[in-house]
């Protein structure tokens, strides 16, 4: 099986650079970096990712850290439409997801501490926001690279608004549209996720410029 090495002596350039030339570093040269990855491609070359994980000292994965479900609960459809996208993303970049779920934020701590220090996972897209949540405390004070979906609980941390005000104000025009209620109750776990604050706060919106509210 053609090693890094292999491709390195042919191209004749230094093994460091033929690897930086694989993984795209614009600091080769564009001719460099086609003429390697031609070669690995007559050699037949696939990268050892496991090696790369052993170099870098954190694995080719990213720990999906779901909010704390119980195992009744019914599968979220956004939850299952984030996973699908990201895995998509994540296959392009030969990286593969660990699922992080439980019941209670104690066992969800702990389920991620030990993606860190035992699976190596460095990289986390949490599925959900929350004021004092334990797991965004300790990814941030570990210095793990993590993103949020919602409202980041402190300044600087990255994150993706999936604007659920407004999801809250469309889903009650539709109902108020297509199904015409004529009484809208607003439903909350008792976990108060910053998700359902925003979604109640778009379906006011939408009653108070009925009149409904």
């Amino acid at each position: 099986m053609a090693t890094i090495k292999d491709i390195a002596k042919l191209a004749g350039v230094s093994i460091s650079t033929a690897s930086r030339a694989l993984n795209d570093n614009p600091r080769i040269s564009e001719a460099t970096r086609t003429k390697v990855k031609q070669i690995a491609a007559e050699l037949g070359y696939s990268p050892n990712y496991n090696a790369q994980t052993l170099t870098r000292g954190e694995a080719n994965m990213v720990g999906l850290v779901f909010p704390v479900t119980d195992q009744s609960a019914l599968a979220n459809p956004f939850h299952i439409d984030l996973m699908r996208g990201a895995g998509v993303a994540l296959e392009q970049r030969h990286y593969t997801m660990m699922v992080a779920i439980a019941e209670t934020e104690e066992r969800l701590l702990e389920t991620v501490k030990s993606m860190v220090t035992q699976s190596k996972v460095h990289n986390f897209l949490l599925l959900y926001t929350k004021e004092k949540d334990p797991v965004t405390d300790y990814l941030r004070d570990a210095g793990m690279n993590f993103v949020v979906i919602g409202h980041p609980e402190k300044q600087g941390d990255r994150f993706v608004d999936n604007d659920n005000i407004q999801a809250g104000f469309l889903a009650t025009q539709k109902l108020l549209d297509d199904h015409h209620c004529q009484h809208v109750a607003f439903v909350t776990s008792p976990h108060h996720w910053s998700f359902e604050v925003d979604r109640q706060l778009g379906c006011r919106q939408c009653l108070n410029e009925r009149g409904l509210g």
